[in-house]
């Protein structure tokens, strides 16, 4: 959030700038954490706690063992507000529906999926089986990576696929906070417009931060124009969407220790709302699903439940939002209009 205004103001438009995950500015920040929930098999859901600078999301994407091993984690280690992102079509959605019911407080997004990236554990589209919609590999699951996607699949099969997923979220009963997209593939050029359309029909937030090239330079996207995000954070923040400003990703900076890189991206932070998403997993199954970053994952887990490191950044003036108030005020100011 911007020093002298609060986090939900800022990413709804109501004012000039704002960051929604964990949002860091050195006189004033909020932020807002964000990644899957359980541990290594427990749940498909993707958590977040919500700071106004910087988003930190414990855990990967929703509905994979991987979430699970999130959800276990970020129980354990959240005390501040979660955001968790849903991946419907992955096996522990339910997992997450029934953590969500204990956990009330809990904002849960969807994370709108068209990839399958781990071997280990894969799914498929919730909406179809048919190969003509572009959404299945050869093995009839959903493609690996984002370029597949974005050279095979059907736009009009990607916006069914996409309602689908969120229809499913609020049938199952979920209080829908916000809309985010694993590996970036519903926010690829193609289908960006959709993605879009599909946050403003159902009133909900969606991820596209303002400073572009902090979110499209960590994502494996192909090609990309990053121009055409900069124009389309600028057309969501003029029809009144809220827009973090910047994106920020522990697992995007590897060259470095965990603990070194969230300090500097603590640090670093300015004002507004950053969205940090974190992938807290615990020990387990995550060895196995995603071999050549687990013991990232698993870092991220434990410094997550250091003391020395919670009073620390509970020092750098960093507050903690989640996303359900940036969206009713958004729902709010639609309202009026």
């Amino acid at each position: 959030m911007s020093r002298n205004r609060s986090s939900s103001e800022a990413a709804t438009g109501a004012t000039r700038s704002t960051t929604i995950a964990l949002s860091i500015s050195r006189r004033s920040i909020s932020v807002v954490i964000s990644g899957p929930a359980g541990a290594p098999g427990a749940s498909s859901t993707r958590i977040e706690p919500l700071c106004s600078a910087a988003r930190a999301t414990p855990g990967t994407p929703a509905s994979t063992p991987a979430a699970r091993a999130f959800g276990a984690a970020t129980t354990s280690i959240s005390r501040a507000p979660l955001v968790s992102s849903a991946m419907v079509p992955c096996a522990w959605f339910t997992e997450m529906v029934d953590l969500a019911k204990q956990q009330p407080a809990l904002d849960v997004g969807v994370h709108l999926t068209l990839t399958s990236e781990s071997r280990a554990c894969r799914w498929r589209p919730i909406s179809t089986t048919s190969r003509k919609s572009g959404l299945l590999d050869g093995d009839g699951y959903m493609w690996p990576d984002v370029p597949s996607v974005r050279r095979h699949a059907d736009r009009a099969a990607v916006e069914t696929e996409l309602r689908a997923q969120i229809e499913a979220a609020l049938g199952a009963g979920l209080d829908v906070t916000h809309l985010d997209t694993h590996m970036g593939a519903a926010a690829a050029p193609e289908f960006a417009g959709i993605y879009v359309a599909l946050g403003r029909a159902y009133r909900l937030p969606v991820l596209i931060p303002r400073e572009s090239v902090t979110y499209d330079s960590v994502l494996e996207l192909g090609p990309v124009d990053r121009s055409f995000y900069d124009r389309l954070a600028k057309e969501l923040a003029r029809a009144g969407a809220p827009v973090v400003d910047r994106f920020a990703m522990g697992l995007a900076m590897r060259d470095r220790s965990c603990g070194d890189a969230y300090r500097a991206i603590v640090q670093n932070a300015a004002p507004g709302v950053t969205y940090v998403s974190l992938h807290c997993n615990a020990p387990g199954d995550i060895e196995h699903l995603h071999p050549n970053d687990a013991t990232w994952r698993i870092a991220e887990h434990e410094l997550f439940q250091d003391p020395d490191f919670l009073r620390w950044v509970a020092a750098q003036e960093v507050r903690l939002i989640g996303y359900r108030p940036i969206r009713d005020q958004y729902r709010a100011r639609l309202a009026t209009r």
